[in-house]
């Protein structure tokens, strides 16, 4: 048996921390269920990363932009990715300098 488990909206709101708990027969199944459920609502992911910026609007294909360090954060739960000048500004929740919501994302070679 391969185990996972949720807890609902009006449970999350409420701080209990009651699960509904399954099984599932292989753990292929397993990770079809986990997969298409959401995550927990607190997992966010942020960091410090750099950000390209184009030079000009205009500029030519293949261009090289420069790099600026950003304080980056995703949620995992709405798909938005906001990012700030410095973590401070996120912790104080401040207007983001940009943000965006995430539809999908690959590796750039």
């Amino acid at each position: 048996m391969w185990e996972f488990a949720f807890n609902t909206d009006e449970e999350h709101r409420e701080g209990r921390g009651r699960f509904h708990e399954f099984a599932s027969e292989s753990k292929a199944a397993q990770e079809d269920w986990i997969e298409v459920l959401p995550p927990p609502r607190e997992y966010t992911v942020e960091g410090y990363v750099h950000k390209k910026s184009h030079r000009t609007l205009g500029a030519a294909l293949g261009a090289k932009g420069e790099f600026k360090l950003i304080y980056g954060v995703y949620d995992v739960i709405s798909g938005f990715f906001a990012y700030y000048e410095h973590e401070q500004q996120a912790a104080l929740d401040m207007p983001p300098r940009g943000a965006a919501r995430v539809v999908s994302s690959s590796k750039c070679l």
